[in-house]
C-alpha cells in the first residue's frame, strides 16, 4: 500500500504515432472483407442445402416408410379370424426375410407380389384389383418399387 492508503496503480504510456507503413500494412480493403464474408455465407448455405451425393440415409427413410405403409395397409387385420390372402402372406414373409437380413429372399418375395399385381385379373375380379381397388394396387406397387430399389 502506498503512503496515502491506496493501492499502487500502473500507468502506461502509449505512443499514438505509428509509422505510416505499419498503419497501411494493417488496413485491408473493406470490399475484400465483404466479398470474403459473402463467399463464406454462400458456401455455408450451399453445403447445408445441397445433397452430398449420399442417398443411403434418404433411401433408408423411404424404405422404412414403405414398410410402414405396407404393414399398416396391406398385411390385413390380425384381429380378424379370416386367413390372409396370398399377397398378404408373401408381404409378411418378405418382411420376415428382411428382419433376418435375407435381402435376396425379401426381393424375390416382393417380386412375386409385383407379378401378382401385374397379372391379368380374373373376370370376376375386374375393377377390384389384387388388394380391393386399383388405387390400393397402385400404392402397393409404388411401395414395392421403393423397396426393390433399396440396396
Amino acid at each position: 500500500m502506498a503512503s496515502d492508503g491506496r493501492l499502487p496503480q500502473l500507468h502506461l504510456h502509449e505512443s499514438s504515432e505509428e509509422p505510416k507503413q505499419k498503419q497501411q500494412a494493417r488496413s485491408v480493403n473493406p470490399l475484400l472483407l465483404f466479398a470474403l464474408l459473402g463467399v463464406s455465407v454462400l458456401a455455408s448455405i450451399l453445403m447445408v442445402l445441397l445433397d452430398s451425393g449420399g442417398q443411403s440415409a434418404q433411401q433408408g427413410r423411404s424404405a422404412e416408410e414403405a414398410w410402414r405403409i405396407i404393414e399398416g395397409e396391406y398385411f390385413g387385420d390380425p384381429d380378424k379370424p379370416q386367413r390372409p390372402l396370398r399377397y398378404q402372406e408373401l408381404l409378411r414373409d418378405a418382411q420376415r426375410a428382411r428382419n433376418r437380413g435375407d435381402v435376396e429372399s425379401q426381393k424375390k418375395l416382393l417380386r412375386e407380389v409385383l407379378a401378382m399385381l401385374d397379372a391379368e385379373p380374373h373376370p370376376n375380379d375386374r375393377g377390384r384389383g389384387l388388394t380391393g381397388s386399383p388405387g390400393r394396387d397402385k400404392r402397393l406397387r409404388e411401395q414395392i418399387i421403393v423397396l426393390l430399389r433399396e440396396k
